[in-house]
């Protein structure tokens, strides 16, 4: 179930976090969340510093600058110790949260020397957000981190400032006049008054968040979620009250009695930090040993051919990492596996990069690496190999991005921990694949000299006799097999308003078998074009519905298919897990646009979504459509031609028609390739705009 934030609310987020509309509905949550908490701490967070300012008394720091220095060395020494609590919220989800002991320190320091003391909080957490200022170079990460300052700071300021405003009403003073029953129980009520309200941001937040995703409204989920929520609302706070017994100290026995106190606080903070971080890694290795165990069964029982590794692999992939994003594929550009569903995706020269290592490999966050990403993520990834020539099938991609300066959960070594668990689910993915590749060898045996016998016939009666006539364009397009039969097709259809459809696909197979799905494939599309246009997304929706109701062929089929206006010149496409298109600027030369996947191939799964996307060809602009047989196609070195190649030869030929731009490319792609056998088939289609 896909959930959104409250349109009211995301309207007013959008006012002041534009870029709220271009993320995914789970981020939409999140940041909406973001910015209504921060304006609603705004406010408190001005009075709290317009007070704080009023307050303070420089005498006071004048005479107590020394005390006040140990205490601000006290309290950073302190938040070097956090205490990490992990908890599942709901099948799957996981919520997080760090804190330390540094509210004993706050305490003490808060009797002792009042208002002025809450600078020291204050300056510690400006120090350590201008050390981490990178935070702030992305604007969805610029809303998280002001909603975190925001809320700290009003907890640390504001809150404090109020309690000690009621502290002083009740007849308390400053400093802490002694660990007397009366003094006692009017700095609680002065502790207790801070936490309520430094709580009400973190608890907005949780309620918002248990709201909108559902897990407040269902029983199965609500009672995990509400322990959680009132672990992190009451945990941070508990060290606050020892800040009496710190004061007291002080008061009674001078600087050495509270050292005192400070050491064996230390001492305690040092143990409480490893305790969590044991119990949580204990905790973390029997889920994981779980879930695989689970994963391994459920492989056991699945067909022979892999037909539903996709669908187990989604079944078990939720809960098995608490923390990070996990994506698996298959080489070149199969996906196996994602999860959280809609996260971002790894980019391709990660997944290159994996594909020339034979082991796991561990990147950490500052080291130079040969891809883009986002600031503190680190990177798990290992190899999916063959069981028998340990060749690489594909990977398995563990990402997760530390957040330095608002609770770092899990660190370098922790999460190295996860190699093992990556591991073993890379075995039996490459098992699993292993039973299907002997399984579909056996069966291709089996239909060999049946196919054969078919493959012209196929071929022959499917693919368009001619190019389209229009006015105002050029069209040319062609295929050469690799085989007698091809699994690779293109088609021209005509549609309504005088529109044409552009198809180009391929069957993942070769061979008879492959020739029968592309002419399923190419009929359900037509079919579809037609009765669903102008809509080029519900058309292959349609389709892939159709093709796994209709064929039991362990296939499934790429397809790029726009819908051109011939007129105007726009093209409305769906690319389901094709390579993308390129279309390029007659005028000045340069390639304008790359219409990347909007989703996954055709027959793998029924709950699939596409997205569909536009692109506008002007006057001498040159659209160019291609199979993965034409960029993968290979030399007798090994080297692929590539889309970089393809790009260049390109630009090197706009200006000359559809017919010699194809031909063009051919002859460069043939010249490459040399003597090296032909791999795969090779589709081209080259529209260009007069």
């Amino acid at each position: 179930m896909t959930r959104t934030p409250n349109p009211r609310l995301l309207a007013f987020a959008q006012r002041l976090y534009p870029g709220l509309k271009d993320l995914n509905p789970e981020a939409q949550i999140g940041g909406t969340a973001d910015v209504i908490t921060t304006a609603l701490a705004a406010p408190f967070l001005v009075a709290g510093l317009i007070g704080l300012m009023a307050a303070t008394d420089l005498a006071l720091i004048g005479r107590e600058w020394p005390t006040l220095l140990l205490l601000g060395g006290l309290l950073w020494a302190i938040q070097q110790l956090p205490l990490f609590f992990t908890a599942e919220v709901e099948p799957g989800r996981y919520g997080d949260f760090t804190t330390s002991l540094e509210g004993a320190v706050h305490g003490t320091a808060i009797l002792l020397f009042g208002p002025t003391a809450l600078w020291l909080a204050a300056l510690l957490y400006l120090v350590d957000r201008v050390q981490n200022r990178a935070l702030f170079t992305k604007l969805q990460w610029r809303w998280f981190t002001l909603r975190n300052d925001a809320g700290t700071l009003v907890a640390q300021i504001f809150a404090p400032l109020v309690a000690l405003g009621l502290y002083q009403l009740w007849g308390g003073l400053i400093p802490f006049p002694g660990l007397t029953l009366g003094p006692i129980g009017l700095a609680f009520g002065l502790l207790l008054v801070r936490a309520l309200l430094g709580g009400v941001l973190i608890a907005f937040y949780t309620v918002f968040f248990g709201y909108t995703f559902g897990v407040l409204a269902n029983p199965q989920t609500r009672a995990a979620y509400v322990r959680f929520s009132l672990l992190a609302l009451t945990i941070p706070w508990l060290a606050d009250p020892f800040g009496i017994l710190g004061a007291g100290l002080y008061v009674a026995h001078g600087l050495a009695g509270f050292l005192f106190f400070a050491v064996g606080l230390m001492l305690v903070g040092l143990l409480a930090r490893q305790f969590s971080h044991a119990s949580e890694r204990s905790r973390r290795q029997a889920r994981l040993l779980e879930r695989l165990e689970q994963l391994s069964r459920a492989l056991l029982a699945a067909p022979p051919d892999a037909s539903t590794l996709p669908e187990v692999l989604k079944a078990h992939l939720p809960g098995m990492f608490p923390v990070g994003r996990i994506e698996i594929r298959l080489y070149p550009t199969l996906p196996l596996a994602l999860y959280p569903e809609g996260i971002k995706l790894a980019p391709e020269a990660l997944w290159s990069w994996l594909k020339e290592q034979a082991e796991t490999r561990f990147v950490d966050a500052h080291a130079t690496r040969p891809w883009p990403d986002e600031p503190e993520e680190l990177v798990l990834a290992t190899p999916i190999l063959a069981e028998a020539a340990h060749a690489p099938l594909g990977g398995i991609c563990l990402r997760y991005r530390r957040v330095i300066g608002l609770g770092e959960s899990l660190g370098a070594k922790q999460f190295c921990e996860f190699t093992p668990a990556l591991q073993s689910l890379a075995a039996q993915v490459a098992s699993a694949l292993h039973r299907a590749e002997v399984y579909h060898q056996t069966l291709a045996d089996q239909k060999r000299q049946q196919e054969l016998a078919f493959a012209g016939q196929v071929q022959a009666s499917f693919l368009p006799a001619s190019t389209p006539d229009l006015s105002g364009w050029q069209i040319a397009a062609g295929l050469e097999p690799a085989r007698e039969t091809s699994g690779d097709f293109y088609d021209f259809i005509p549609l309504p308003d005088d529109r044409l459809g552009l198809v180009v696909a391929d069957v993942t197979d070769k061979g008879t078998g492959a020739a029968l799905y592309m002419a399923l494939s190419r009929t359900l599309i037509r079919t579809f074009a037609v009765e669903h246009y102008p809509d080029p997304v519900a058309a292959l929706t349609a389709a892939n519905l159709r093709l796994l109701a209709d064929s039991r062929l362990e296939m499934f089929v790429t397809v790029f298919f726009g819908i051109l206006n011939p007129v105007t010149g726009q093209l409305t496409y769906c690319n389901a897990g094709h390579n993308p298109p390129y279309i390029f600027d007659g005028a000045t030369r340069a390639l304008t646009h790359t219409l990347r996947r909007t989703g996954m191939p055709l027959g793998i799964m029924d709950d699939v979504r596409w997205g569909a996307g536009t692109a506008q060809l002007a006057p001498g602009d040159v659209c160019v459509l291609y199979t993965d047989g034409v960029t993968e196609a290979q030399n007798e070195a090994e080297d692929f031609w590539g889309e970089a190649r393809l790009q260049a030869t390109m630009l090197t030929h706009l200006g000359q028609c559809a017919a010699e731009v194809r031909a063009a490319l051919l002859a460069d792609l043939h010249a490459f390739v040399g003597q090296a056998p032909q791999s795969d088939d090779i589709t081209l289609m080259v529209v260009a705009r007069e």
